[in-house]
């Protein structure tokens, strides 16, 4: 529990709930590259190996959306690749992503 809640639910206007957009972003690569790059996570005290497991945890425990069959578990070394690169523009990045998976879903 960092920028969230306990349940994962965010703070309106300032961080956004993680209860819809977890699972929608990692079904993507750009998506998963997004959540381990934001700050909280890529500046995390925790392990690679125990941040992926927390990750897995929030997926398959808190999400709002129904885990696909298709879903990847995060793994340490994808965790290990990525969060050396914190991201600057979180904000931007989530606009984008948002806009790309209303496109995919259709009207």
């Amino acid at each position: 529990m960092g920028c969230h809640l306990a349940d994962g639910s965010g703070e309106p206007g300032r961080v956004p709930s993680i209860r819809r957009s977890l699972v929608l972003f990692s079904a993507t690569p750009q998506g998963r590259e997004y959540v381990i790059r934001v700050p909280g996570v890529a500046q995390s005290p925790l392990s690679d190996e125990d941040t992926a497991a927390l990750l897995n945890w929030l997926a398959k425990n808190l999400s709002d959306l129904p885990l696909p069959s298709s879903f990847a578990d995060y793994s340490a070394a994808e965790i290990q690749k990525s969060r050396s690169h914190p991201m600057a523009r979180v904000s931007v990045m989530r606009a984008r992503l948002m806009k790309a998976a209303a496109a995919k879903d259709g009207p």
